[in-house]
Protein backbone atom coordinates (compact mmCIF):
# COMPACT_ATOMS: atom_id res chain seq x y z
CA UNK A 1 0.00 0.00 0.00
CA UNK A 2 2.82 2.37 0.87
CA UNK A 3 4.46 1.73 -2.51
CA UNK A 4 1.17 2.43 -4.28
CA UNK A 5 0.82 5.68 -2.37
CA UNK A 6 4.34 6.71 -3.45
CA UNK A 7 3.55 5.96 -7.10
CA UNK A 8 0.26 7.85 -6.84
CA UNK A 9 1.98 10.88 -5.31
CA UNK A 10 4.65 10.82 -8.02
CA UNK A 11 2.01 10.58 -10.76
CA UNK A 12 0.07 13.47 -9.24
CA UNK A 13 3.22 15.60 -8.99
CA UNK A 14 4.06 14.84 -12.62
CA UNK A 15 0.53 15.80 -13.72
CA UNK A 16 0.73 19.03 -11.71
CA UNK A 17 4.07 19.90 -13.32
CA UNK A 18 2.67 19.25 -16.78
CA UNK A 19 -0.37 21.44 -16.07
CA UNK A 20 1.82 24.22 -14.68
CA UNK A 21 4.02 24.05 -17.78
CA UNK A 22 1.05 24.39 -20.12
CA UNK A 23 -0.39 27.31 -18.15
CA UNK A 24 2.97 29.10 -18.29
CA UNK A 25 3.31 28.50 -22.03
CA UNK A 26 -0.22 29.73 -22.67
CA UNK A 27 0.70 33.02 -21.02
CA UNK A 28 4.16 33.17 -22.61
CA UNK A 29 3.71 31.43 -25.94
CA UNK A 30 7.37 31.38 -26.95
CA UNK A 31 8.82 28.37 -28.77
CA UNK A 32 12.23 29.05 -27.21
CA UNK A 33 10.70 28.87 -23.71
CA UNK A 34 9.03 25.54 -24.53
CA UNK A 35 12.25 24.05 -25.91
CA UNK A 36 14.25 25.42 -22.96
CA UNK A 37 11.91 23.64 -20.52
CA UNK A 38 12.11 20.40 -22.49
CA UNK A 39 15.89 20.62 -22.55
CA UNK A 40 16.13 21.22 -18.81
CA UNK A 41 13.70 18.40 -18.11
CA UNK A 42 15.88 15.89 -19.99
CA UNK A 43 18.92 16.32 -17.75
CA UNK A 44 19.43 17.49 -14.18
CA UNK A 45 23.19 17.84 -14.72
CA UNK A 46 22.97 20.96 -16.87
CA UNK A 47 24.02 24.43 -15.76
CA UNK A 48 20.72 26.35 -15.97
CA UNK A 49 21.06 30.10 -16.51
CA UNK A 50 18.37 32.68 -17.32
CA UNK A 51 19.14 36.23 -18.50
CA UNK A 52 16.15 38.57 -18.30
CA UNK A 53 17.08 41.85 -19.97
CA UNK A 54 14.31 44.36 -19.44
CA UNK A 55 12.87 42.35 -16.56
CA UNK A 56 10.32 44.97 -15.48
CA UNK A 57 8.55 43.50 -12.40
CA UNK A 58 10.18 40.08 -12.87
CA UNK A 59 6.82 38.35 -13.41
CA UNK A 60 8.16 36.23 -16.30
CA UNK A 61 11.36 35.18 -14.54
CA UNK A 62 9.86 34.42 -11.14
CA UNK A 63 7.10 32.38 -12.73
CA UNK A 64 9.74 30.53 -14.75
CA UNK A 65 11.76 29.79 -11.58
CA UNK A 66 8.67 28.34 -9.91
CA UNK A 67 8.13 26.11 -12.91
CA UNK A 68 11.78 24.99 -13.01
CA UNK A 69 11.55 24.09 -9.31
CA UNK A 70 8.35 22.15 -9.98
CA UNK A 71 10.15 20.26 -12.75
CA UNK A 72 12.91 19.21 -10.35
CA UNK A 73 15.66 21.73 -11.10
CA UNK A 74 17.56 22.39 -7.89
CA UNK A 75 20.18 24.89 -9.05
CA UNK A 76 19.60 27.87 -11.31
CA UNK A 77 21.10 31.28 -11.89
CA UNK A 78 18.96 34.27 -12.85
CA UNK A 79 20.47 37.59 -13.96
CA UNK A 80 18.02 40.48 -14.39
CA UNK A 81 18.57 43.96 -15.81
CA UNK A 82 15.94 46.58 -14.93
CA UNK A 83 16.77 50.28 -14.46
CA UNK A 84 13.38 51.09 -12.87
CA UNK A 85 14.24 50.39 -9.24
CA UNK A 86 10.70 50.61 -7.86
CA UNK A 87 9.46 47.78 -10.09
CA UNK A 88 11.98 45.18 -9.07
CA UNK A 89 13.81 45.46 -5.74
CA UNK A 90 16.62 43.52 -4.09
CA UNK A 91 14.24 42.74 -1.22
CA UNK A 92 11.87 41.04 -3.68
CA UNK A 93 14.76 38.97 -5.04
CA UNK A 94 15.81 37.91 -1.53
CA UNK A 95 12.26 36.85 -0.69
CA UNK A 96 12.02 34.84 -3.89
CA UNK A 97 15.29 32.99 -3.20
CA UNK A 98 14.14 32.20 0.34
CA UNK A 99 10.76 30.99 -0.86
CA UNK A 100 12.33 28.67 -3.44
CA UNK A 101 14.76 27.31 -0.87
CA UNK A 102 12.11 26.62 1.76
CA UNK A 103 9.49 25.16 -0.56
CA UNK A 104 11.57 23.37 -3.17
CA UNK A 105 15.11 23.20 -1.74
CA UNK A 106 16.18 25.09 -4.82
CA UNK A 107 19.47 26.97 -4.76
CA UNK A 108 18.44 29.98 -6.86
CA UNK A 109 21.10 32.64 -7.32
CA UNK A 110 19.30 35.82 -8.34
CA UNK A 111 21.34 38.84 -9.44
CA UNK A 112 19.39 42.06 -9.98
CA UNK A 113 21.20 44.87 -11.78
CA UNK A 114 19.50 48.27 -11.73
CA UNK A 115 21.15 49.39 -14.94
CA UNK A 116 20.19 49.45 -18.60
CA UNK A 117 21.76 46.89 -20.92
CA UNK A 118 23.50 48.75 -23.72
CA UNK A 119 26.52 48.90 -26.03
CA UNK A 120 28.94 50.36 -23.50
CA UNK A 121 29.40 51.37 -19.89
CA UNK A 122 28.18 54.89 -19.19
CA UNK A 123 25.06 56.94 -18.53
CA UNK A 124 22.02 57.57 -20.71
CA UNK A 125 18.61 59.21 -20.55
CA UNK A 126 15.82 56.76 -19.78
CA UNK A 127 12.31 57.79 -20.86
CA UNK A 128 9.64 56.86 -18.34
CA UNK A 129 6.15 56.02 -19.63
CA UNK A 130 2.78 56.11 -17.83
CA UNK A 131 2.67 52.43 -18.82
CA UNK A 132 5.84 51.29 -17.03
CA UNK A 133 6.38 48.32 -19.36
CA UNK A 134 6.89 50.77 -22.25
CA UNK A 135 9.57 52.85 -20.50
CA UNK A 136 12.67 52.81 -22.65
CA UNK A 137 15.99 54.26 -23.74
CA UNK A 138 14.07 55.04 -26.96
CA UNK A 139 11.99 58.20 -26.59
CA UNK A 140 9.45 57.34 -29.32
CA UNK A 141 8.51 54.09 -27.54
CA UNK A 142 7.80 55.85 -24.24
CA UNK A 143 5.87 58.63 -25.98
CA UNK A 144 3.59 56.08 -27.66
CA UNK A 145 2.24 55.25 -24.20
CA UNK A 146 2.41 58.86 -22.84
CA UNK A 147 5.82 59.71 -21.53
CA UNK A 148 5.94 60.56 -17.84
CA UNK A 149 9.38 62.13 -17.49
CA UNK A 150 13.01 61.15 -17.83
CA UNK A 151 15.79 59.94 -15.56
CA UNK A 152 19.49 59.26 -15.89
CA UNK A 153 20.47 55.59 -15.72
CA UNK A 154 23.75 53.75 -15.69
CA UNK A 155 24.43 51.41 -18.60
CA UNK A 156 26.42 48.22 -18.95
CA UNK A 157 27.98 46.56 -21.99
CA UNK A 158 25.70 43.54 -22.35
CA UNK A 159 28.05 41.77 -24.77
CA UNK A 160 30.89 42.00 -22.26
CA UNK A 161 28.63 40.77 -19.45
CA UNK A 162 27.45 37.75 -21.45
CA UNK A 163 30.97 36.84 -22.53
CA UNK A 164 32.38 37.14 -19.01
CA UNK A 165 29.68 34.95 -17.49
CA UNK A 166 29.09 32.40 -20.24
CA UNK A 167 32.48 31.81 -21.87
CA UNK A 168 33.50 29.45 -19.00
CA UNK A 169 30.44 27.30 -19.79
CA UNK A 170 31.44 26.64 -23.42
CA UNK A 171 31.74 22.88 -23.97
CA UNK A 172 29.77 22.03 -20.82
CA UNK A 173 26.24 20.72 -20.49
CA UNK A 174 24.13 23.86 -20.15
CA UNK A 175 20.78 25.46 -20.89
CA UNK A 176 21.02 29.25 -21.18
CA UNK A 177 17.94 31.34 -21.96
CA UNK A 178 17.93 35.04 -22.87
CA UNK A 179 14.72 37.06 -22.82
CA UNK A 180 15.30 40.48 -24.37
CA UNK A 181 12.48 43.02 -23.95
CA UNK A 182 14.00 46.50 -24.07
CA UNK A 183 11.21 48.46 -25.76
CA UNK A 184 12.83 49.43 -29.06
CA UNK A 185 16.47 49.36 -27.95
CA UNK A 186 16.80 45.79 -29.26
CA UNK A 187 17.84 46.94 -32.74
CA UNK A 188 20.99 48.69 -31.48
CA UNK A 189 21.63 46.09 -28.80
CA UNK A 190 21.30 43.03 -31.05
CA UNK A 191 23.59 44.58 -33.69
CA UNK A 192 26.21 45.01 -30.96
CA UNK A 193 25.72 41.47 -29.63
CA UNK A 194 25.97 40.04 -33.15
CA UNK A 195 29.23 41.77 -34.02
CA UNK A 196 30.75 40.74 -30.68
CA UNK A 197 29.67 37.10 -31.06
CA UNK A 198 27.87 37.13 -27.72
CA UNK A 199 24.64 35.61 -29.04
CA UNK A 200 26.49 32.42 -30.00
CA UNK A 201 27.00 31.70 -26.29
CA UNK A 202 23.23 31.33 -25.76
CA UNK A 203 21.03 28.29 -26.26
CA UNK A 204 17.57 29.87 -26.35
CA UNK A 205 16.66 33.44 -27.28
CA UNK A 206 13.36 35.31 -26.97
CA UNK A 207 13.26 38.79 -28.49
CA UNK A 208 10.34 41.21 -28.15
CA UNK A 209 10.36 43.44 -31.23
CA UNK A 210 9.13 47.05 -31.40
CA UNK A 211 9.53 48.08 -35.05
CA UNK A 212 7.16 51.05 -34.69
CA UNK A 213 9.51 52.67 -32.17
CA UNK A 214 12.13 53.21 -34.88
CA UNK A 215 12.27 56.37 -36.95
CA UNK A 216 10.89 55.78 -40.48
CA UNK A 217 14.32 55.74 -42.13
CA UNK A 218 15.48 52.90 -39.83
CA UNK A 219 12.46 50.61 -40.16
CA UNK A 220 13.50 48.71 -43.30
CA UNK A 221 16.87 47.76 -41.80
CA UNK A 222 15.15 46.95 -38.49
CA UNK A 223 12.69 44.65 -40.24
CA UNK A 224 15.58 42.96 -42.05
CA UNK A 225 17.33 42.30 -38.73
CA UNK A 226 14.14 40.90 -37.26
CA UNK A 227 13.54 38.52 -40.16
CA UNK A 228 17.14 37.37 -40.55
CA UNK A 229 18.37 37.05 -36.95
CA UNK A 230 17.71 33.33 -36.56
CA UNK A 231 19.27 32.46 -39.92
CA UNK A 232 22.36 34.63 -39.26
CA UNK A 233 22.97 32.86 -35.96
CA UNK A 234 22.38 29.41 -37.45
CA UNK A 235 24.89 30.08 -40.24
CA UNK A 236 27.36 32.36 -38.52
CA UNK A 237 27.92 30.82 -35.09
CA UNK A 238 30.62 28.13 -34.74
CA UNK A 239 29.53 24.48 -34.82
CA UNK A 240 28.60 23.35 -31.34
CA UNK A 241 28.08 26.91 -30.13
CA UNK A 242 24.91 28.29 -31.60
CA UNK A 243 21.38 28.94 -30.30
CA UNK A 244 19.04 25.98 -30.61
CA UNK A 245 15.90 28.12 -30.83
CA UNK A 246 15.26 31.81 -31.52
CA UNK A 247 11.75 33.15 -30.93
CA UNK A 248 10.67 36.30 -32.74
CA UNK A 249 7.85 37.88 -30.73
CA UNK A 250 6.47 40.72 -32.86
CA UNK A 251 3.15 41.74 -31.36
CA UNK A 252 0.82 43.60 -33.72
CA UNK A 253 0.48 46.73 -31.59
CA UNK A 254 4.26 47.28 -31.69
CA UNK A 255 5.03 46.20 -35.25
CA UNK A 256 2.08 46.80 -37.59
CA UNK A 257 0.22 49.73 -39.09
CA UNK A 258 3.25 52.01 -39.64
CA UNK A 259 4.89 52.61 -43.04
CA UNK A 260 8.27 51.07 -43.80
CA UNK A 261 9.89 53.40 -46.35
CA UNK A 262 11.63 51.44 -49.08
CA UNK A 263 9.72 48.20 -48.52
CA UNK A 264 7.37 48.68 -51.48
CA UNK A 265 10.31 49.49 -53.75
CA UNK A 266 12.13 46.34 -52.65
CA UNK A 267 9.00 44.26 -53.27
CA UNK A 268 8.59 45.86 -56.70
CA UNK A 269 12.13 44.85 -57.70
CA UNK A 270 11.23 41.22 -56.94
CA UNK A 271 8.09 41.20 -59.10
CA UNK A 272 8.69 38.27 -61.53
CA UNK A 273 6.15 39.52 -64.07
CA UNK A 274 7.56 43.03 -64.22
CA UNK A 275 11.08 41.80 -64.92
CA UNK A 276 10.22 38.71 -66.97
CA UNK A 277 12.90 38.18 -69.60
CA UNK A 278 15.16 40.84 -68.10
CA UNK A 279 16.89 38.92 -65.35
CA UNK A 280 18.61 35.58 -65.55
CA UNK A 281 16.70 32.52 -64.35
CA UNK A 282 18.49 30.77 -61.47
Amino acid sequence: MRLLAVFAAAAAAYADAQNATEIFLQRHNFTAAREFLRDVGRSSAKSVVVWDVGANNAAFSYELLDLLAWLGVRQVRLIMFEPQRALNTHAMAQRKMQQLKERWRMDAQITLIHKAAWLHVGNLTFHVSHFDMASSLIETQARAYRRNGVMKVETVDLAAELQAQLSPLVGREKAVLLKLDVEGAEYDLLSHLLTRGALCLLDYIIVEWHLNSLTPERRLAGLGLQLSLGDMLARGCPAGSKPREVTINAEVENNAGMPVPGLAEEADLRDPLKYKGVVKKW
